[in-house]
């Protein structure tokens, strides 16, 4: 699955909340990375969000049927429904962190925003919008140009370090060399807080490096869109992609209805006899040390998986037998 990071690569990971969770600790290693795949996958969603479906869940995280063999029974557990998408689920501590960053955007956007009028409103004016950074020579004269308030590392739009993280922040791999190229060519902070207003207007519209070109002078300009006929293609070719996904998703369950069928018809009758113990030795070897909440929920709701599982557990066990 693909997204548009430009606007937002990176997301928030405090280790200490990470280490200290008890949810955490008691997941297993493969639960561990299931778990932060999918947190990287809402987060990458844009919305902090994913879908409320096992199926697309046991992709996301990289499980497999790992999911389906106990993975999800503790990782859902992290996971609420969405509060402003149906048919999502999202984590509340993510949810908290996106909201946040949704704020700073736009608390961002509009400070370049006002920026852009007020240089816009002194160049009408007749007056100059670059601050100029060159010291004055031993003897001279102060003047307004050196004095620490029209500083372009210190100006009232923040500083060139903060302008730094937020390129970072959009994918920017180069931040710090595009942040000295911008004060080298005498841009102001809010020169660049003025670009970053501009690229979080349009998401998606522009990639990371163009941004880091504008920010270093090398663009002069925005690149263009690409044209009705290179979207027109690249929608078809999505489409296709997911109908051929489809197409495979489909097949499989197929092929595993099918399979549980059968299996169903030749040891159905076979299980349904078995003893409480030698149903729990099944689950034994079906889910390893979950085995006791996955039968638990077995039983609770017959969940046809979980049942052609340990029907495929007693044909193998049957069949060992007969071999030996």
């Amino acid at each position: 699955m693909r997204y548009a990071m430009g606007k937002n690569p990176a997301m928030p990971f405090y280790v200490g909340d990470w280490l200290a969770s008890t949810s955490v600790t008691l997941m297993t290693p493969a639960e561990r990375g299931g778990y932060l795949h999918l947190l990287c996958h809402a987060w990458a969603s844009q919305q902090a969000a994913l879908p409320d479906d096992d199926d697309a869940l046991a992709a996301l995280s990289g499980l497999g049927q790992g999911w389906f063999n106990g993975g999800s029974t503790k990782i859902r557990k992290c996971f609420q429904p969405h509060p402003e998408l149906e048919g999502k689920l999202t984590n509340p501590r993510l949810w908290e962190l996106w909201q946040e960053r949704v704020a700073w955007i736009k608390k961002s956007a509009a400070g370049g925003r006002k920026s852009a009028a007020a240089r816009k409103k002194r160049r009408a004016k007749g007056g100059s919008t670059t601050v100029a950074t060159k010291r004055q020579a031993k003897g001279n004269s102060p003047s307004p140009s050196s004095s620490p308030s029209s500083s372009p590392s210190m100006s009232p739009a923040g500083t060139w370090e903060e302008v730094e993280v937020e390129l970072a922040d959009r994918g920017v791999v180069a931040a710090k060399a595009a942040v000295t190229a911008a004060r080298n060519r005498g841009a102001t902070v809010e020169d660049v807080r003025s670009l970053l207003a501009q690229f979080d207007e349009h998401p998606g519209r522009y990639g990371a490096g163009a941004l880091q070109r504008r920010v270093a002078g090398d663009l002069a300009a925005w690149p263009p869109r690409r044209d009705a006929g290179d979207n027109a293609a690249a929608t078809v070719a999505k489409q296709e992609a997911e109908r051929r996904e489809k197409v495979r998703r489909d097949r499989q369950r197929q092929a595993e209805l099918e399979a549980a069928e059968q299996l169903e018809s030749q040891w159905g009758d076979q299980f349904d006899r078995l003893a409480s113990q030698d149903v729990e030795e099944l689950a034994r070897d079906v889910w390893g040390p979950a085995w006791q909440v996955e039968l638990a929920g077995y039983r609770r709701q017959q969940n046809r998986t979980r049942r052609a599982d340990l029907l495929q557990a007693l044909s193998k066990r049957s069949s060992i037998r007969e071999a030996g």
